[in-house]
């Protein structure tokens, strides 16, 4: 345990949270905290256009994708620095949500259609979700996003309410280091996940002397003649649609998604040398957090979350203002808001952004140790709670990906909801962590 000293001491910080440093600094360090972020928007981008089968507009999608991430991570940064936990936090798509989009795919009505009968098929299916005007644009991919914002927009509706309600507040006590440490250790397991997939299905190369390694003449092009300016807008893709099963997926994504935030806010609050936050406090930013994810479902498509790998970066700098977060949060809006910067963003070679992505893995592995430090690892308790919590999250997404055909329920709909659940290893982990530790026999910290 941390000893009250840890969380008044702040003669190590060179910014405390309350403190406003010059704008010249304000802006360089938030431009610090803006190439952080900008990996996981990136990433986020460039899965949910391939999960779309947008590959003939591959570029144009993914941009206008990750500038109206960017934008509405922008937004919810400040909303959550200013209005809801009110720490200097950074908001980022929700990486755990691409993983029921990816299962989805799996589904014979997600497949991406290899020709014109496929594509009739596709549509005639996905018009039985719709109750859309016949001058909507029935692209494939745009037709797939409508249903993921459906999905998104109820999901984060109901993380409103369980912030609303005060059940994370009542549970706040109850989740201690060997439920969360699973949960953020498997957040880098997601990021090398999502990797492989994209490599698997060729959207990363694996030939070394390939062009798209480094940077494609074509790509550059198109972001030279990009236009300048676009405003996200809820509604740009058409109305969405409902659908149970991207539901289902969504909301076991969006408690694990709490469950990380949860962390998330103990890590920031450590490092900025504050009290961890209050009950209502934590409510709130759940709140917050809800909001913000029916605003990036009517958008983008993807819900918001605290983004670990920028608490590393109040950590290495010793900067914890919150008007800091705020000028970040701005920068993002900025990139969104003019297409022509973030256009140039998103077709950076892919190494460049690896490179990013892998000191994310490194900081977001590193949080997980440092919950897991308050844990007395050397009793038996302990070390067989985070080695069971781990092995299940690593274990069941894996047979549920080799097995999916022995999930038959008779309900086509709830053996997807399974599919997505099993294949979560963050909220088996989780999940598995959080029970165990409280009903292995034994005591806290042990």
């Amino acid at each position: 345990m941390h000893d009250d000293d840890d969380f008044t001491s702040e003669s190590s910080l060179v910014y405390r949270y309350c403190d406003d440093p010059p704008w010249y600094l304000a802006v360089v360090f938030g431009l610090q905290h803006l190439l952080v972020t900008i990996g996981g928007v990136y990433l986020s981008s460039l899965t949910l256009s391939r999960s779309l089968c947008a590959d003939d507009d591959d570029i144009r999608v993914r941009v206008e994708l990750f500038g109206n991430m960017a934008f509405v991570a922008g937004i919810a940064t400040v909303a959550q620095v200013v209005l809801g936990i009110r720490l200097p936090i950074m908001m980022a798509p929700a990486t755990g949500f691409v993983l029921p989009i990816v299962a989805l795919t799996s589904l014979g009505t997600w497949e991406c259609p290899n020709n014109a009968s496929d594509i009739l098929k596709m549509e005639t299916f996905n018009h039985t979700f719709e109750n859309s005007s016949v001058n909507e644009d029935s692209s494939v991919w745009k037709t797939r996003i409508r249903e993921l914002q459906g999905g998104v927009m109820l999901a984060s509706i109901t993380q409103v309410v369980v912030g609303a309600s005060g059940l994370f507040g009542f549970l706040l006590p109850r989740i201690r280091p060997l439920t969360v440490a699973p949960t953020v250790l498997f957040g880098m397991v997601i990021v090398w996940v999502l990797c492989v997939i994209l490599t698997e299905t060729e959207a990363l190369p694996t030939d070394t002397a390939s062009p798209a390694q480094y940077a494609d003449p074509a790509y550059s092009e198109w972001a030279h003649n990009s236009k300048w300016f676009h405003l996200p807008y809820p509604g740009q893709y058409g109305t969405p649609t409902v659908s149970s099963v991207t539901y289902a997926g969504f909301v076991l994504s969006t408690l694990v998604s709490i469950v990380n935030s949860l962390a998330c806010y103990h890590a920031v609050a450590r490092v900025t040398h504050v009290p961890p936050p209050p009950a209502h406090a934590v409510n709130r930013a759940i709140i917050m957090e809800g909001l913000s994810g029916i605003l990036g479902g009517s958008i983008t498509g993807l819900p918001l979350t605290t983004h670990p790998p920028n608490i590393g970066v109040i950590g290495i700098t010793q900067n914890a203002s919150r008007s800091v977060a705020v000028v970040g949060g701005l920068l993002l809006c900025f990139c969104g808001l003019f297409s022509r910067f973030s256009s140039i963003l998103a077709v950076q070679p892919r190494p460049v952004i690896g490179g990013a992505i892998l000191v994310n893995a490194c900081v977001i592995f590193s949080s997980a140790v440092a919950y897991a430090a308050d844990v007395d690892l050397r009793t038996p308790r302990a070390t067989t709670v985070l080695g069971v919590a781990v092995m299940m999250g690593s274990v069941l997404p894996d047979w549920s990906a080799r097995n999916s055909d022995r999930l038959q329920t008779g309900n086509q709909q709830l053996d997807s909801a399974l599919l997505a659940a099993l294949s979560c290893g963050p909220l088996i982990g989780a999940t598995v962590g959080f029970l165990m530790d409280l009903t292995v026999p034994g005591s806290y910290p042990s």
